[in-house]
């Protein structure tokens, strides 16, 4: 059966060339020098018939200007490659002198006319991102001009100073892995690792930035960081203490229900930075784990000791950014079929809109193409479009500040994943292509997803002082006029979210228990009427109007153990007795 709580799971995200040869190498002298004194000895052989046919022919100034590495090409390169390409950020080879642009620049122009560098994923007809990494054409046409002219070095500047990237400003709080340092293993080419961080946050914390140090070692492809609520503190203890090294392996989740990315990292990045008056909120109590993708194809693995640096704010924020996440876990992908389209949506039955600032989709190896669209009463509207998935090049794109999407009540999100299950876009294991086989929803490398996250903005208040977590869940259930029937646990497990994973996941140890058939069909309308109703929607107005068969089955069989206090043992860790 499909844990409810696996609606936690977060794109992973990436940014790190790994198309390009790695044959870069030294040229021996100037090729801009040696091109000018070829041409002398020409003109000295030819008895000076170049500067006479330029006196026949009128002023020579009216030629085209020569591009040139120094004047145009390194502008470009510094400005779309280099952040990657360049010592320490995890790009296979540098680009950011003329010496290695120059011994790579067909190969270069080969991937920038094909549109695979730089990487961008998104189709730009659905809509433009923030810091999106879209070469314009005129620079595309500028460097093959200058390839067809045998890439001339031109002249340096005489306030010529080599590329740099600039060190991210000093964070307010540092976090970093027990058991450091941590060495990839060499039998992976892509290893997936989650690490416990050391950083425990004995008050509220209101996160305005996020990035990650990772000590200039290349072998690091991208991280995630994921909030870990007081509530699962134990549970991501045991995972990391069931290793002998630091850390402990997963792939596409971080382990445990996290519906909170609290940030993330790629090669070249700046630290990330939320709107103005806004923060993301760490709880007091709570901590934090990093999802760590470790690739040794273009790397050798060595020692890692990456540290999340956070920046933040004293006071408490007008809104809170967010993940709201929005999962399509009911799917069957059948074995050999190359296009299986499942298209799932999620209306808000919330009174309030939400306000969209990004997006970040999620998938495995299998899927071809996603889209997540917004689908209005009289139109839509396109929040990202991904004609060609590759699990390795995913991230999470964030709206121009004046784009940003409001999701009316009764609005839905509309989620598309496409994928490929034929035989040759198997996975290789031990050195052997596998079978096709029929495919669901799950956290393995041999499983597939289908989710995105939507980045939302929102009103925030601060909890009053000794406030715990589901007294909001408590007041509301007190008021219910049936207060052992799933409408009322339901609908007030909607008001705060940290006490819906907790209810949720509860709730289904005991329903597991009980009434593992009436969960087991139930439980993909329950999941879509939920994500429906975060921020304090009518799951339970949803369950009737979708799956009221199913919703009032598993009510008939959990109602009498909630009522007898069956249930409630699981609940402890929410503060909830039934």
């Amino acid at each position: 059966m499909v844990p409810i709580s696996r609606i936690a799971f977060v794109a992973a995200l990436a940014f790190v060339l790994v198309a390009c040869s790695d044959s870069a190498g030294d040229v021996d002298g100037d090729p801009e020098e040696d091109a000018n004194t070829q041409e002398e000895a020409n003109n000295e052989e030819e008895g000076g018939e170049g500067e006479e046919d330029e006196e026949e022919n009128g002023d020579s100034n009216d030629e085209e200007p020569e591009i040139t590495y120094y004047d145009d090409v390194r502008p470009l390169m510094n400005e779309h490659c280099a952040g990657c390409h360049f010592p320490g950020e995890g790009a296979p080879i540098d680009l950011h002198t003329y010496e290695d642009v120059q011994a790579t620049a067909s190969l270069s122009l080969t991937y920038m006319e094909s549109g695979e560098m730089p990487p961008w994923p998104p189709d730009p007809q659905c809509r433009e991102f923030q810091d999106q990494r879209v070469m314009p054409e005129a620079d595309i046409e500028t460097f093959r001009q200058w390839v067809d002219a045998d890439t001339p070095a031109g002249e340096k500047p005489d306030d010529y100073e080599p590329f740099d990237v600039q060190p991210p400003p000093e964070p307010d709080l540092r976090a970093a892995i027990f058991d450091a340092p941590y060495e990839p293993r060499e039998d992976l080419n892509d290893e997936y690792r989650c690490f416990l961080l050391d950083q425990t946050f004995e008050e509220d914390t209101y996160v305005t930035g996020t990035h990650v140090e990772t000590g200039g070692v290349e072998v690091i492809h991208h991280a995630n960081i994921f909030l870990v609520n007081p509530f699962q503190i134990d549970t991501v203890e045991e995972l990391e203490n069931s290793e002998s090294e630091a850390g402990y392996p997963c792939y596409g989740d971080p382990g445990f229900a996290s519906i909170d990315l609290i940030g993330a990292w790629v090669p070249g990045a700046q630290p990330i930075e939320v709107p103005e008056d806004s923060a993301v909120i760490i709880p007091a109590g709570s901590r934090l784990v990093m999802q760590t993708h470790f690739n040794t194809v273009f790397a050798d693995p060595e020692p890692v000791q990456p540290e999340v640096t956070l920046y933040t704010r004293e006071d408490p924020p007008d809104y809170q950014v967010r993940g709201m996440p929005f999962a399509n876990m009911d799917f069957l992908i059948p074995a050999g079929d190359s296009e299986s389209v499942h298209v799932e949506t999620y209306r808000n039955s919330t009174g309030d809109a939400w306000t969209v600032l990004g997006v970040a989709p999620h998938l495995h190896a299998l899927a071809s193409h996603v889209r997540v669209s917004i689908l209005h009463e009289d139109s839509e509207s396109c929040l990202i479009d991904v004609p060609d998935w590759d699990f390795n090049w995913q991230q999470a794109y964030r709206f121009a500040d004046d784009a940003w999407v409001d999701v009316q009540p009764g609005d839905q999100v509309e989620l598309t994943c496409t994928f490929d299950n034929s035989p040759a876009n198997q996975p290789i294991i031990d050195g052997e292509r596998q079978e096709p086989r029929d495919v669901t929803w799950g956290g393995r490398t041999v499983d597939e997803m289908c989710m995105t996250f939507l980045v939302v903005s929102e009103p925030y208040e601060p909890g009053e002082d000794g406030e715990q977590l589901c007294d909001a869940f408590n007041e509301c259930h007190a008021e219910c006029e049936d207060p052992y029937g799933v409408g009322c646990i339901f609908n007030c497990g909607s008001l705060e979210n940290d006490c819906g994973i907790c209810l949720l996941d509860g709730a289904q140890g005991c329903a597991n228990l009980y009434c593992p058939d009436e969960l087991d069909e139930a439980t993909p309308c329950l999941v879509s009427c939920a994500l429906g109703a975060q921020g304090g929607g009518d799951i339970d107005g949803c369950l009737n109007e979708e799956c009221p068969e199913k919703r009032d089955a598993l009510e008939e069989c959990i109602r009498p153990r909630i009522e007898g206090g069956m249930c409630n043992d699981y609940l402890t860790d929410c503060n909830i007795e039934l």
